[in-house]
């Protein structure tokens, strides 16, 4: 650029720039330095600008060289996926790159490692929990981020006043302080909001104590670790000691794991006799999802958890509260009585054990709990041949007096006695005791079994029939109603056909329901022309290789002679039952109401009660107190 002014060379460098970095903008024709309008010079700011020897000379290699470089960059950031709006050296693009390269990595396994390193090698502690013998150095800040009432025990005053939110068990929560630099944490309930200590981050040496159960500090440092790796080990046998933890300190992640646990492993631990632990526990925390499915077992397979060892653990009331459901799962209620009568015999031997009784405490608070136990059992429902074998029983012995009278009101059902049936059912849930449960003896129900299932063709069905009784009462007659039963397990095809009407015939096209179906049609009706009678299907099946009932659908309906077909649809869920070929092929895909030794027979109980006016129409709910 030798020669020329200083302003023709600006412009020559100017057009140079344009043309590299922006080929679609207009090019303008500046025009020479002799045709630009002269302006005085007297009127603009005077500048001090140093002598044009101090100034750099303008290199056009290294422009060329900047330019080059800052192309490149450009070239990086859209490669690398750093921000396009403001990348190569501050220059804002105005035409963002592409991300379709962009990735997000998750590296969030090796965080945890590191975390969980924290508590393997004890480093950089600053709190100790004591739980009985032992203890467990952690981190504030990972116990009161998992945990609010740790977070409320390390950080806020442990000298004002309680305060109490909620409490979810029957035993009430403390904190006691030491003169020291203990804190002693007291109880094994929960409650939101605890006393904690300002002074607590001037010191590194504090200690806090917390009195556990032996159950519950034997899997403490168990329910620790989970805090730092989100691991931990749950079985039968402890999942109620860390479901007691998780509740105490509010681990509300942890509490749905335990419950997800638990409602997949009920059978499981019904025959290795935890069930009934699991139920009272749930129960008294509201649980109310877990507890429903243990109620639930326990009333369909009351024959299995009464021969477990701990039957005897349940409560006076949770059985009395169990003995009143309608839907209750029994050979007949003379087995019931028995099952009754067995965890009588548990109690008193219970009753004995403890030092504090002498034998006429036992026999006096063995009466209190016959009473109201026997006061549930429907002695209307047994036969009289059943009620005369009943004189027999030890038990009725033992305690001749309560249960002859109980016995009596059955009498008195059978002979239709009308003024005393009046009386009992003038009492509160007199009519539950002439109302009839889910009896699977053969004069109530029958048992339709599929065998070989998965070759049954689609739309296939399969039929039983049997017999029951239409009355309850003997005085009311012996006559037997014949029931033909159909199943539908894989879907009902109705094929096309025309009708024939008065004007003609209408055509009715075909129809395929994906249902599993089942009709109830009664064939024999008595002289009345109906027949009232609540219908009740039992459905087996196999969880954690423990063959039950796991469903009970159950319907009332009036039989006549107009309407003499009952119809269940959806008995069971249609992909659940027929699982594609494929799946079924490994014993892990298997449809769980499939039983059996190769895990192919489809098992249906069908039981039908009759219903008088003196029964309880309703399905009394299961009370949770």
């Amino acid at each position: 650029m030798a020669g020329r002014s200083d302003f023709e060379s600006w412009s020559v460098l100017m057009r140079v720039v344009y043309s590299k970095w922006f080929p679609t903008l207009p090019r303008h024709n500046y025009p020479p330095p002799t045709q630009l309008p002269s302006t005085d010079t007297t009127t603009l700011p005077r500048h001090n600008y140093p002598p044009s020897t101090q100034l750099p000379s303008l290199d056009t290699t290294t422009l060329h060289r900047s330019r080059i470089f800052r192309s490149a960059a450009r070239e990086s950031c859209c490669s690398t996926g750093v921000d396009k709006t403001n990348c190569c050296d501050g220059f804002k693009m105005t035409n963002p790159c592409s991300s379709a390269a962009e990735i997000e990595f998750n590296n969030s396994d090796s965080v945890l490692q590191k975390i969980g390193y924290l508590y393997s090698k004890r480093e950089m502690t600053d709190v100790t929990l004591i739980v009985g013998n032992q203890e467990f150095p952690a981190h504030r800040l990972i116990l009161s981020v998992s945990s609010e009432v740790f977070q409320q025990l390390l950080f806020d005053d442990l000298w004002g006043s309680w305060v109490q939110i909620e409490e979810r068990l029957y035993q009430n929560y403390s904190v006691s302080a030491t003169e020291g630099e203990e804190i002693v944490l007291l109880g094994s309930s929960y409650a939101e909001v605890m006393l904690t200590n300002p002074h607590w981050a001037e010191s590194q040496e504090k200690r806090v104590v917390l009195q556990e159960s032996p159950a519950c500090a034997s899997v403490f440092e168990e329910f620790l670790q989970y805090f730092y790796t989100g691991r931990i080990h749950i079985n039968p046998e402890v999942v109620v000691s860390i479901l007691t933890l998780a509740d105490k300190y509010n681990i509300k992640d942890l509490v749905k794991l335990c419950g997800d646990y638990m409602l997949v492993h009920i059978p499981h631990a019904a025959v290795n006799n935890h069930l009934v632990s699991w139920l009272q526990y749930t129960v008294q925390c509201r649980h109310f999802q877990v507890a429903q499915a243990c109620v639930n077992f326990v009333k369909w397979n009351i024959d299995l958890v009464a021969n477990a060892s701990d039957f005897g653990d349940f409560e006076p009331d949770m059985l009395v509260n169990l003995l009143q459901q309608n839907d209750l799962v029994v050979h007949n209620e003379v087995t019931l009585f028995n099952y009754v009568g067995q965890w009588l015999a548990l109690q008193r031997e219970r009753l004995a054990n403890e030092a504090t009784n002498d034998a006429t405490d036992v026999d006096a608070h063995m009466e209190v709990l016959l009473e109201e136990v026997m006061a549930n059992i429907r002695f209307p429902m047994m036969s009289p041949r059943q009620l005369a074998d009943l004189l027999l029983s030890p038990l009725t012995k033992h305690y001749k007096e309560i249960i002859v009278e109980r016995m009596a009101i059955g009498m008195s059902f059978h002979a239709g006695q009308k003024e005393r049936i009046e009386e009992v059912l003038s009492e509160e849930e007199g009519r539950l005791l002439f109302t009839p449960r889910l009896y699977k003896a053969f004069s109530w129900s029958s048992l339709l079994s599929v065998e070989n299932f998965p070759s049954l063709a689609s739309y296939h069905s399969r039929t039983l029939v049997f017999s029951s009784h239409s009355c309850l009462a003997e005085h009311a007659g012996d006559h037997v109603c014949e029931w033909v039963v159909d199943i539908y397990p894989k879907g009902v095809w109705f094929k096309k056909f025309f009708l024939i009407v008065w004007q003609g015939t209408v055509e009715v096209p075909e129809n395929v329901l994906k249902t599993v179906r089942l009709s109830v049609t009664c064939k024999d009706l008595p002289m009345e022309g109906e027949m009232r009678a609540r219908v009740g299907i039992l459905i087996c099946g196999v969880q954690a290789n423990v063959e039950h009932i796991m469903k009970v659908v159950e319907r009332n309906h009036r039989f006549s002679r107009d309407d003499m077909v009952l119809n269940f649809d959806d008995l069971i869920p249609f992909d659940e039952l027929n699982k594609p070929l494929v799946e079924m092929l490994g014993s892990e895909q298997t449809s769980p109401y499939l039983t059996g030794r190769n895990r192919d027979i489809l098992k249906i109980h069908i039981v039908v009660a009759p219903l008088t006016d003196i029964c309880s129409m309703t399905f009394p709910q299961f009370s949770f107190k």
